[in-house]
């Protein structure tokens, strides 16, 4: 038997013997457990369901600690084992756990996948151990704040879930360098500072702050177009070579406004000069039949002021329609730059 599955039978406890070596999956949702530690002798489970239960913990955990004659309690050895060392994916939502800690995730470091929406959690914590962790789910939770600690060794995580929760500030996500997709919906995230955290996540590719009061702000979708321009998808909606130049604009003016002075490189990273201009246009003749032209991967001029930066805009608006005239792309579809060779966020 490699998969298992016993939903809504009302099970108490479990307890798999050597019959049941070969598992590879086992979905017990819908039951009555507190642990599952009847399955931890299962060498190559890679896949356990356990959704809408009462998990508290790994291994059983007496409820009142040991005692002595004298009433003291009785100091124990920490049971550091590892189990379950072939487990990658675990589901554990919706079983009102309060205590990361607790629930001794410590001891299956080999997880890439962990769902933990719909429970208590108040504080992320007890997470040191899963290195490998590639996903982690933490929506409809109860989390304030994101410590120093909460993703400290979390440096693999690709895709993290945070939304309808009570996060204020967006701090200390920066030692997640291989994250590519953060969920942050429906949290209590007001300024547009917070969002500014986010800029070394370079690898971001999508972002989804929807339902938080700053996304209510004007200047909101500007802002993460223009400063996190590695960003394709915001809030479930393509990020288009079109919103890329409103966001520049829409600054360029601001500052011209303002009179305040800038550069080319302070204000607008990858605006040419005249100069540089003519040049980039005959090293792209030159190479547009090898591959797709870069329009964004482009030299600064710290001496160029502000007074000409529309015309500038507007220039590289005219290069954009004479490369999507003479490239042809065969990757290309109909959402826009997804799939387009052109758009990868190491052109950016």
């Amino acid at each position: 038997i490699k998969q298992l599955e016993l939903p809504q039978c009302s099970i108490r406890g479990v307890e798999l013997n050597i019959q049941f070596l070969a598992l590879k999956c086992v979905n017990l949702e819908h039951n009555q457990l507190t642990n599952f530690s009847g399955l931890i002798h299962l060498p190559n489970l890679k896949i356990l369901c356990l959704n809408y239960n009462r998990i508290e913990s790994i291994l059983y955990r007496p409820s009142r600690p040991r005692v002595d004659n004298r009433g003291k309690p009785i100091i124990e050895n920490v049971d550091n084992r590892v189990v379950l060392e072939n487990l990658e994916v675990l589901h554990l939502a919706y079983n009102n756990i309060t205590d990361l800690i607790g629930l001794q995730l410590n001891k299956i470091p080999s997880l890439r996948s962990l769902f933990l929406q719909g429970n208590e959690i108040t504080k992320i914590e007890g997470l040191e151990a899963l290195r490998n962790l590639r996903e982690l789910v933490l929506d409809k939770n109860k989390i304030r704040v994101i410590t120093e600690t909460s993703f400290f060794f979390q440096t693999n995580l690709v895709e993290l879930h945070l939304e309808e929760n009570r996060i204020r500030e967006l701090s200390y996500f920066d030692r997640m360098i291989k994250l590519e997709k953060l969920f942050l919906g429906s949290n209590k995230v007001q300024e547009i500072s917070e969002i500014e955290k986010l800029t070394p996540l370079i690898c971001l590719g999508e972002l989804s702050l929807i339902n938080n009061p700053v996304s209510r702000k004007t200047i909101y979708r500007f802002f993460i177009t223009y400063r996190l321009p590695q960003i394709q998808i915001l809030d479930e909606q393509l990020i288009t070579e079109e919103d890329r130049f409103r966001a520049e604009i829409y600054y360029a003016e601001t500052s011209q406004a303002a009179g305040v002075p800038g550069t080319v490189n302070e204000i607008f990273p990858g605006l040419l000069t005249t100069a540089q201009q003519q040049q980039q246009q005959q090293q792209q003749q030159q190479q547009q039949q090898q591959q797709p032209m870069r329009i964004n991967q482009v030299a600064y001029n710290d001496g160029y002021g502000t007074s000409n930066l529309i015309d500038q805009i507007r220039y590289r608006q005219m290069q954009i329609r004479i490369a999507a005239a003479n490239i042809s792309n065969p990757n290309n579809n109909s959402n826009g730059k997804l799939n387009n060779a052109r758009f990868l966020p190491n052109d950016r």
